[in-house]
C-alpha cells in the first residue's frame, strides 16, 4: 500500500496534462472534420471558418518526371466547393495523426477523394494549424494526389 501511494500521486499529477492534450487533439480533429463536412455540404463558409487568413495550399507531385510543388489560391478552392452541382465532393480521411504543442498543431492523414461517388484521387494531406481566438485554423495545407486507384491503398469500407 505504501508504494501504491507514490505511484497514484505521479499519475494524478500527469493525468490533467494528458486530458488537456487529448482535448486539444480532439479540437484539432473537429476543425479538420468541419472542413471536409463543409465540402460535402457545399458550404464554403463552413470551410472558410477553419482557414486562417493567408492560408497556403500546395500539392507535391511530378510533372514530366520532375518533382514539382504547386501552389493554388484558397479562393479558387472555396469557389469550387460553393459551385452549384448535383455531385458531392467527398474527401474521406483515415490514419489521422495529430501533434499539438501550445497553439501549434500538425496533422497528417491519408485520404481518398470522390466526386459524385466516383473515385477521383488519393494521397496524403498534411496540415499546420494555429489556435487563435476563434479556435483551430489551418494556415498551411499540402497534399499528394494519385489518380490511379490501383496505386491507392484504402480501407475496405472506403473503396
Amino acid at each position: 500500500m505504501k508504494c501504491l501511494i507514490p505511484i497514484l500521486a505521479v499519475f494524478a499529477s500527469v493525468a490533467p496534462a494528458l486530458a488537456v492534450a487529448q482535448t486539444e487533439a480532439d479540437a484539432v480533429r473537429a476543425a479538420i472534420e468541419q472542413v471536409f463536412d463543409g465540402m460535402r455540404n457545399k458550404d464554403s463558409a463552413m470551410v472558410r471558418a477553419r482557414l486562417a487568413d493567408g492560408v497556403v495550399l500546395n500539392r507535391a507531385g511530378e510533372r514530366d518526371g520532375a518533382p514539382v510543388l504547386s501552389a493554388s489560391a484558397v479562393q479558387g478552392w472555396l469557389n469550387s466547393i460553393a459551385q452549384p452541382r448535383d455531385e458531392i465532393l467527398d474527401e474521406q480521411i483515415w490514419d489521422l495523426e495529430i501533434q499539438v504543442d501550445g497553439r501549434l498543431a500538425t496533422a497528417w492523414m491519408k485520404y481518398a477523394f470522390f466526386f459524385g461517388g466516383e473515385f477521383s484521387h488519393c494521397g496524403v494531406n498534411t496540415m499546420m494549424l494555429f489556435n487563435d481566438a476563434d479556435g483551430w485554423k489551418i494556415f498551411a495545407l499540402a497534399d499528394t494526389a494519385r489518380r490511379d486507384k490501383d496505386e491507392c491503398w484504402m480501407p475496405p469500407d472506403r473503396r
